[in-house]
């Protein structure tokens, strides 16, 4: 029997209070509250370098009617951001481990980045991590593709035409990276990327740093609420059109 597609809404781009540039009311509990309260059923969690939170998300979404897919907003060497979205926990910790063992040794200027907050099971500040988050891993764009797709992860470049954007920063999409999905901020962008990149499906997500920034920004026809069926409708041909940019 064939599945039957229905309506989901979905921000894959939000960040909590690890990231130093996110509010500090940005917590996991309160990001899945905002997003049940504005009917997002699918957001993901994508800290700079960083997936310390993503597991209290994942908890405070247990009984709530939200997905949420485990993340990591990568900087690479080219300073270029890369969404790196995994199935589980398990895996995207993987990448963490990974992405630690690049990162340059400094120590975070709180006073200049911003706090950088893990938090406990209840939602409550736990810690401060020391180790500068907001800083590009010392492994090129190519390395990270090629390790979150060997680990079955999906790899989107982030605010493609904006800072630390893929084609901000290099002005051009490396063909053999085999890109095909991006993200953009804004539906005014589409025309021009796609006009240069015909073949590379645009997605809209919100970068989330703030609690009023966590809104609907796709609306996606899928089988089930799963990182499988996202990745599945974001690389096939056939089903990219059940894709619709919202706002």
């Amino acid at each position: 029997m064939v599945s039957k597609l229905r309506k989901y809404y979905l921000n894959l781009h939000i960040h909590t209070v690890l990231s130093p540039c996110a509010d500090l009311l940005m917590t996991p509990g309160n990001i899945v509250q905002q997003a049940v309260e504005k009917k997002i059923d699918i957001i993901a969690i994508t800290d700079h370098n960083s997936a310390e939170n993503v597991k209290v998300a994942l908890e405070m979404a247990q009984r709530m009617p939200l997905e949420v897919i485990p993340g990591i907003e990568v900087q690479t060497r080219e300073e270029v951001h890369l969404i790196c979205l995994f199935a589980d926990l398990g895996e995207v910790k993987k990448l963490q481990e990974f992405i630690y063992a690049h990162l340059p040794d400094k120590q975070n200027r709180e006073e200049f980045f911003g706090s950088q907050v893990r938090v406990d099971s209840n939602d409550q500040y736990s810690e401060k991590i020391n180790h500068m988050l907001a800083a590009a891993a010392e492994v090129s764009i190519g390395t990270v593709v090629k390790k979150v797709r060997n680990m079955g992860g999906l790899v989107i470049p982030a605010h493609v035409n904006r800072a630390y954007g893929l084609l901000y920063q290099l002005g051009f999409v490396p063909f053999d990276l085999n890109f095909s999905v991006m993200e953009i901020q804004s539906r005014t962008e589409v025309k021009n990327i796609k006009d240069q990149y015909p073949e590379v499906l645009l997605i809209k997500n919100g970068d989330s740093h703030r609690l009023n920034e966590i809104n609907k920004e796709m609306k996606v026809m899928l089988k089930e609420p799963s990182f499988a069926e996202i990745k599945k409708v974001m690389t096939d041909l056939k089903r990219q059109k059940n894709i619709t940019l919202l706002k």
